[in-house]
C-alpha cells in the first residue's frame, strides 16, 4: 500500500451506516480498503490527501462526524475535514 500511496494525490473516503470505505486510484493500479465503524447516520463522501489519512490511521485516536465536518482528534493535534455538499 505505501508504494501505491506514494503516486496518489487524492484519497475518496465514503462513510455509511457501519462502515468506511477508503478508495485510491493510481496508473499502476488501484486500492480499496473497508473497515466497520460506529456509524449510523447518513451516508456521505469525501476526498482528501492520503498522506493525511495515513497520518490519521497511524494514531491511536476518534472521528466524531458532525453536520459539516469530520474531526480527528489526538492528545496532540487535531485535523478537521470541511464536508462541503454537491
Amino acid at each position: 500500500m505505501e508504494s501505491l500511496l506514494e503516486h496518489v494525490k487524492v484519497m475518496q473516503i465514503h462513510i455509511t451506516q457501519g462502515k468506511i470505505t477508503c478508495i485510491s486510484k493510481s496508473e499502476s493500479g488501484q486500492i480499496e480498503e473497508s473497515s466497520p465503524i460506529d456509524y449510523d447516520g447518513d451516508n456521505f463522501t469525501f476526498q482528501t490527501n492520503p498522506e493525511h489519512i495515513k497520518q490519521i490511521v497511524d494514531q491511536d485516536l476518534g472521528m466524531i462526524i458532525g453536520d459539516n465536518r469530520l474531526s480527528f482528534k489526538t492528545k496532540d493535534f487535531q485535523y478537521v475535514v470541511a464536508l462541503i455538499g454537491e
